[in-house]
Order: structure tokens, then sequence, then C-alpha cells
């Protein structure tokens, strides 16, 4: 039983303390909104320390979700944050 704490001790992932206090935003909402809520065209990629733009084509209306995943620090919160403050071209 020892051995078995032993193992999942070393398999926790560490908490960074900025992860867990990410600030409060606000997405604000129009009642009467139609068409299109969101809409990207291109994305800037890091990737191997070299910057890349990519063509994308992504557009969520009303009642529709996106999923947006990926580990700790790679920006998911800082992406929404912009896009809720106008911030993203």
């Amino acid at each position: 039983m020892r051995e078995k704490a032993e193992e999942l001790e070393d398999a926790m992932v560490d908490t960074r303390r900025e992860d867990r206090a990410i600030r409060a935003f606000e997405i604000p909402m129009q009642e009467d909104v139609a068409g299109e809520v969101l809409g990207v065209s291109s994305v800037t990629v890091i990737k191997d320390h070299e910057v890349t733009e990519k063509t994308v084509d992504i557009s969520l209306y009303k009642g529709q979700h996106l999923l947006l995943s990926g580990p700790n620090g790679v920006g998911k919160s800082t992406l929404l944050e912009s896009i809720a403050s106008g911030k993203a071209k």
C-alpha cells in the first residue's frame, strides 16, 4: 500500500501558483444576437520556437459551443480574455 501511495505521489502534477488564481473575466452578451457571434480567420502558432500564421475558418453562432483544451500554460485563458476584452485582432 505504501508503494502504491508513493507511485501516486510521483504521478501528481505540481500546480503553479498562478494556475490556481485565474483572474475573473466576463464576456458581455447581448440578448438579440443573431448570426455569427465569433469568427476566427487566422491564428498565430509557435512551434519549435518559430512563429507561423495559420489560416482557419472557425465560426460560432448563438447556441453553439467550442471546446478549448490543452495543457496548463499554453494560453487558453489569455485567448479567452483577449476575445472578451476586444483586444484580439
